[in-house]
């Protein structure tokens, strides 16, 4: 199907209407009048520049007197038409992620309690009898002779939240109370990994009721050393002392308590606090359609899902919570602390050991994303179960390769704004068809766009000898396409004959097309249109859809006088555009808005002053009181209402006339102030953009009111008031309104 308009000369065509409402009463002593307002008005037209009923009478032969090129008071006879470029949604980047995934694992596993105590309680202990080899319980003031132990004492760690570990480094700190009532010169322990000797500890003049701590080192050499297999913590116990009185009653050694000192394990079985551990990583954004060169660029999504997909965890801690930020991705109000950010806690943690695999959805919706260098970073913030929690009843298995895996998805993303480099790629203006693959063919029904100007020729033809010297072809636009962009397009004319003629682009001008531009996507009959057919303007950056650009073709820059002298009846138009060559930064919005119409534009002389415009419209004011009539006319008056859509002034006479067609009188009479239609107001391209209204009262003399009875028909007469100064341009849609009423009072003669 050909894309086609059918335009029409934006030559005006004003509305005239015209009612006279008169009432006659039917009692003595009243006044008849009618409202401007009413809603009984009847309509009736004429036209600027048209047929029979217009104002200058394109089939009238004198017309060549009326509309001649000579250089004075040019008004500008446009034909225009809204041009359906086609879409730039194309010119919105498209932003391609490739799915992200990460492993975070827990990696070296930090041990510090061993058991459910606070650090002064007992893990373990040995007695006096034990100790001493005496068989018999010592009292405050007893002596006691100076003696070591007789063997070494086992003591079992009670480690309720411990079973065993694979240590890589760090220690363990015993920390010890004497409470044997009496003091000792050496004290030495020797620590056990199940029978494994771990190290020794000695005690030097440990004095009654006091406290000492110390480290024993585990592996102090973690990148030479084995691991170190702990489990089943033990140590054997001796003691040497010297003669003296027993400061107390006799009692025990006692281990306060055993903890890890910097101590990390790459496997543990064991109750253990809540254990942290982050990860961070990036995937790229594609660039080739858009790039985040500064960190100031961000795409805006209007619609799109983050999707964090096939959550397994491995370790046999539930992980709560589980965050996953995004620091490019800001949500409203886009500030700094604004970022994503994706939890799994509370009832969506993340379960232990889980096998099936847990996945949630994100919507994106007004997300702007950050990514300078076209990289999306994130990171991973993870937190195991508090297995203490259980009171020591319930120990892990927690392995340093345990690990957290997902991935990261960005599915079905719509741009509703992209600030940054939009890079350099060429967009086709019209519908391409589904085996023409990249190019599209200006002889094709489906691709090519169809302007219909068929009026230019007709109006030619009633123009005999008229010759298009200073036309123009305009394309005015509104977009709000924020990076610059070139149209490169073929305009193919065809007359009436069928004979097909290029507008094209003067060389050396900003509207040649070379062989160093992206013409090869334009085709004529499957094959590339040569660059000296074609023509291209430049699509100026605008962030503001309400504002007019224009692109003018003229003599000076193409062959439009000598394309236009050729007549087409119609145009096919191709064309691409090429967007940020230059590679700036801009902006992109969706949708894109690039709302384009053309116009053709002929400058004409008007020399109109005389013209007339006449119409008749049967009014029968015989019900009005005339002379010899009781009743009499006291006074009467025409309103005159009208709106003014056309950029030129008008005059207007009304003329009474009788049955027979004789002149009665007229309005308003000779000497009187004229009824003039005031030119509606322009805009800077000439066109109206607001009407003239004008509110006029004519006032009837006696000798009128004597004769206004004998009104069969009233004549209206219009002309141009005068030739114009001002270039103006005047369209279809132009018109005047009048609303005409006649308003009497009538008196009765009262005996």
């Amino acid at each position: 199907m050909i894309m086609k308009r059918t335009a029409h000369l934006l030559l005006a065509a004003a509305a005239v209407f015209l009612f006279i409402q008169c009432e006659t009463p039917g009692s003595p002593d009243f006044t008849l009048s009618s409202s401007v307002d009413s809603p009984l008005i009847s309509e009736s037209s004429f036209q600027f520049l048209g047929g029979k009923n217009a104002l200058l009478d394109t089939t009238n032969s004198e017309l060549s007197d009326v509309l001649r090129v000579d250089g004075d008071n040019f008004i500008t006879i446009s034909q225009s038409q809204t041009f359906d470029f086609g879409e730039l949604e194309d010119a919105i980047p498209g932003i391609d992620v490739e799915p992200a995934s990460f492993q975070t694992t827990v990696g070296e596993i930090e041990l510090s309690n061993f058991h459910s105590g606070d650090g002064s309680g007992n893990v373990g202990q040995a007695g006096f009898g034990d100790l001493t080899g005496q068989n018999f319980q010592l009292q405050q003031g007893d002596p006691i002779p100076g003696a070591q132990s007789p063997q070494p004492v086992n003591i079992q760690f009670d480690t309720d939240y411990f079973v065993s570990a694979q240590i890589k480094r760090g220690g363990i700190e015993i920390s010890l109370q004497n409470d044997l009532g009496f003091d000792l010169d050496n004290l030495t322990i020797e620590l056990y990994s199940g029978s494994q000797l771990l190290g020794v500890l000695v005690f030097d003049n440990f004095v009654h009721n006091s406290f000492r701590s110390e480290e024993i080192q585990l592996v102090d050499n973690p990148e030479i050393d084995p691991e170190v297999e702990l489990r089943d913590i033990n140590a054997d116990v001796e003691i040497s002392w010297s003669t003296q009185t027993m400061q107390d009653d006799s009692g025990s050694l006692i281990i306060n308590d055993v903890a890890g000192k910097n101590l990390f394990a790459s496997s543990v079985d064991a109750i253990i606090p809540p254990q942290e551990f982050i990860s961070a990583g990036s995937t790229q954004f594609s660039n080739g359609e858009f790039s985040f060169t500064s960190p100031d660029h961000f795409v805006e999504i209007a619609s799109g899902t983050l999707v964090i997909q096939n959550i397994i965890n491995s370790v046999d801690l539930d992980i709560d919570p589980l965050e996953i930020s995004f620091p490019g991705f800001k949500v409203p109000p886009y500030g700094e602390a604004d970022s994503l950010v994706v939890s799994f806690s509370g009832e969506q943690k993340i379960p232990r050991n889980n096998m099936e695999p847990i996945s949630r959805s994100i919507d994106l919706s007004d997300v702007r994303i950050y990514a300078e260098g076209n990289s999306v970073d994130y990171s991973i913030y993870a937190v195991t179960e508090d297995t203490r929690a259980t009171g020591g009843s319930e120990s892990r298995v927690i392995q340093e390769t345990d690990q957290v895996s997902a991935e990261v998805v960005l599915s079905n993303l719509v741009i509703q704004e992209a600030f940054g480099v939009v890079e350099n790629r060429q967009v086709l203006l019209t519908n391409n068809s589904a085996n023409s693959g990249d190019n599209i063919d200006i002889m094709n029904d489906l691709e090519a766009e169809l302007i219909d100007i068929g009026e230019v020729d007709e109006l030619s033809k009633r123009l005999e000898g008229v010759e298009f010297t200073e036309a123009t072809l305009s394309i005015d636009y509104a977009t709000n396409v924020g990076v610059p962009a070139t149209v490169i397009g073929a305009f193919l004319g065809v007359d009436a004959n069928g004979d097909s003629f290029f507008l094209k682009g003067e060389p050396g001008t900003d509207t040649g097309v070379t062989e160093t531009d992206p013409f090869e996507m334009l085709h004529m009959n499957g094959s590339p249109i040569d660059p000296g057919n074609l023509l291209k303007f430049t699509i100026e950056p605008s962030s503001d859809p309400a504002q007019i650009l224009t692109s003018t073709f003229n003599r000076e820059n193409s062959n439009i006088t000598e394309f236009l002298n050729r007549l087409p009846v119609s145009i096919r138009f191709i064309g691409l555009a090429d967007l940020n060559k230059e590679g700036v930064e801009g902006t992109i919005q969706n949708p894109v808005v690039f709302d384009p119409s053309i116009s053709l534009n002929i400058p004409l002389a008007l020399k109109a002053n005389g013209a007339q415009f006449t119409d008749t419209t049967s009014v029968d004011l015989s019900d009005l009181p005339g002379p010899g009539d009781d009743a009499i006319l006291d006074n009467g008056s025409i309103q005159i209402r009208s709106k003014n859509n056309i950029p030129i002034g008008i005059t207007l006479d009304l003329e009474f006339l009788s049955e027979q067609g004789e002149l009665i009188t007229s309005v308003p009479l000779i000497g009187d102030s004229e009824v003039t239609l005031q030119p509606a107001l322009v805009g800077s391209g000439g066109f109206s953009v607001s009407p003239s209204e004008d509110f006029t009262t004519l006032h009837l003399n006696r000798s009128q009111l004597n004769e206004i009875n004998r009104t069969r028909n009233v004549r209206l007469v219009a002309g141009i008031s005068s030739t114009l100064s001002d270039e103006i341009r005047i369209r279809s849609s132009d018109d005047v309104n009048l609303l005409i009423s006649g308003k009497f009072a009538i008196q009765n003669k009262i005996d």
